[in-house]
């Protein structure tokens, strides 16, 4: 809405990290004011519902108790004892809980449809993720990776941020594992990152004007 009120007719990337993979997917397909030219997914949730949200009987309610006053005073004493679980180590209260209100008002089957969409029309998307991550496991994100590249393609860096492999010839495409740097590769790594989204970026603005 805040771009739509600034008359922004287009954007050049969306970099989102973790569950904003969810709204990203809806405005980069979705909406007909903005033009969405390219996509960057940081460490995102997965196309399914993460083990942390779980059991969703118990958390769904939780985050809809916490849209009202006395009800996020609730939330948020019990989200903060959930919070001192290892996994969730490195993130304040505020930031998993905003994730898992954004995961839980989503229809994930139905971003799940919006990526293949998306991929099924070569629309540019950047990819990286951790062997690490405490919060969303290797195989969903490797699920991602395989929706958009064969294996031999993914850019592995070792635990040294030292790169294995090129990457495809696929312009619109690039994926990147790491083996260290678990849910905030930003933060691990923050040059590597810059450096090769600026680059895919650049690349894709490249395309356009050819």
């Amino acid at each position: 809405d805040f771009l739509r009120a600034l008359r922004v007719p287009s954007v050049d990337m969306i970099l989102c990290h973790s569950s904003a993979l969810f709204p990203s997917l809806q405005l980069s397909l979705n909406n007909k004011d903005i033009s969405v030219n390219s996509l960057a997914l940081i460490n995102p949730t997965g196309l399914e519902i993460p083990r942390l949200l779980q059991p969703v009987g118990f958390i769904k309610p939780l985050c809809r108790l916490s849209e009202f006053p006395m009800g996020f005073q609730l939330t948020k004493m019990v989200g903060k004892r959930l919070a001192k679980k290892p996994e969730l180590k490195g993130g304040t209260f505020e930031e998993h809980f905003l994730s898992a209100f954004t995961l839980l008002h989503s229809n994930i089957p139905e971003r799940a449809a919006s990526f293949q969409m998306l991929l099924d029309q070569n629309f540019p998307v950047f990819l990286a993720y951790s062997h690490n991550d405490k919060l969303i496991s290797r195989k969903t994100s490797r699920k991602m990776a395989d929706m958009m590249v064969v294996s031999r393609d993914i850019i592995i860096y070792d635990e040294d941020g030292k790169a294995k492999g090129s990457g495809g010839i696929n312009p619109f495409r690039k994926v990147m594992a790491f083996e260290k740097g678990s849910h905030f590769l930003t933060r691990t790594y923050p040059d590597i990152i810059s450096e090769a989204v600026s680059s895919f970026l650049f690349d894709q603005f490249q395309n356009r004007v050819k």
